[in-house]
């Protein structure tokens, strides 16, 4: 029986002992778990995961002095849920070599209220959870070989500590502040594009002398809030004076005349008045015929979805008793950029920027 009573105790101290072996192993790797959990990555704007965006920035690597760029970024480039942003980063534009490049650098990140109209006061556009999230430090950025695109996001900052964001309640900010660095060129990938509509309105043009009718046109692809814009009358006669108005309707009433209005009773035989006349700008023709006109869209994000209609005129005294030939009608719609915005000074220390919109490179966030 002792011999018997030993065995028992020496089996229930094996017990014990496996008992404790695998509570320590299920604790263990509990913990392990949770530190090495998957992550999820978003690419935004998410169309542009595996495309090569139409353009690139120097900002805020490829200039070789000091600069602060708040990027912001509208709620609905991100999933639903709450993430806990871990890692942010970059990808080099193009498919050219791009030398290693030392900066001084520190990032910070927090909420904003609308990324699509940016303040440019930075200070403004912090949320009360903004912070510093990359302590100031010296770095080297990656040397980058030549390969084609869209290249890997290489540009990857670790954040000093994660920092949770909720896309259902606002956007997000990310200030970066290089205090300084090394000359040279270290571009990264955006794009900042659309297409906008564009469609002929009214009644066509009526021929000049020259037995062309003349031709409205906008070259620009993308008409944009805050963007630059060309306007084109083109067949025109070389060296003659023409006219491009801008319009607000294109039916109604205008002083008097039912839009399109026919000009046959003032003698412009054929040609058509298609809108209203608002703003008128002259020049002369080019030595292909064509005048061209620049613009600016207003940096308003509620244009999106306007129309700007034109339409142009040339003094042709040998086209009709008028002496004059008109285009057709022409409008093009103003366009909307992935809801992304940033704000710009080439000093750390300024309080204000440049707002640009939809100029924000490709970001990826790992959370």
């Amino acid at each position: 029986m002792p011999i018997h009573g030993e065995m028992l105790q020496a089996r229930e101290t094996a017990i014990a002992s496996a008992a404790s072996a695998a509570l320590v192993f299920s604790l263990a790797l509990a913990v392990f778990t949770r530190g090495t959990r998957a992550q999820s990555t978003i690419v935004v704007p998410q169309a542009y995961a595996t495309a090569e965006g139409g353009s690139f920035t120097s900002l805020p690597f490829g200039r070789s002095t000091a600069v602060r760029v708040q990027q912001g970024y509208g709620s609905a480039l991100f999933p639903n849920g709450k993430m806990d942003i871990a890692r942010i980063a970059w990808r080099a534009d193009g498919a050219r070599d791009i030398p290693a490049k030392g900066l001084d650098l520190e990032i910070g990140i927090g909420s904003v209220a609308s990324s699509a109209t940016l303040a440019a006061t930075f200070a403004q556009n912090r949320g009360l959870d903004y912070a510093i999230a990359f302590t100031r430090r010296v770095i080297t950025l990656p040397a980058i070989t030549n390969a084609p695109g869209p290249r890997a996001f290489q540009i990857e900052f670790v954040l000093d500590r994660p920092f949770r964001f909720d896309p259902s309640t606002t956007g997000l900010l990310i200030e970066l502040i290089v205090h300084s660095q090394q000359a040279g060129r270290y571009e990264v990938d955006l794009d900042a594009s659309c297409t906008s509509a564009r469609a002929d309105f009214g009644k066509p043009g009526c021929t000049g002398s020259n037995q062309l009718v003349p031709l409205a046109d906008c070259p620009t692809t993308s008409l944009v809030p805050g963007g630059g814009f060309t306007l084109r009358i083109s067949s025109l006669r070389p060296q003659d004076l023409a006219l491009g108005f801008l319009g607000t309707i294109e039916s109604g009433t205008w002083q008097g005349l039912v839009l399109p209005a026919a000009l046959d009773g003032l003698g412009g035989t054929g040609c058509t008045l298609n809108t209203d006349i608002t703003v008128a700008v002259g020049g002369s023709a080019s030595s292909l015929g064509e005048l061209r006109l620049p613009g600016t869209v207003p940096p308003v994000p509620n244009l999106v979805g306007a129309w700007l209609r034109f339409q142009g005129l040339a003094i042709d005294r040998a086209a009709n008793a008028l002496g004059m030939s008109f285009s057709n009608g022409h409008k093009v719609q103003v366009c909307g950029l992935p809801p992304m915005a940033r704000v710009v000074a080439t000093n750390v220390t300024a309080t204000s920027g440049t707002v640009e919109i939809g100029l924000v490179p490709i970001t990826r966030f790992t959370y």
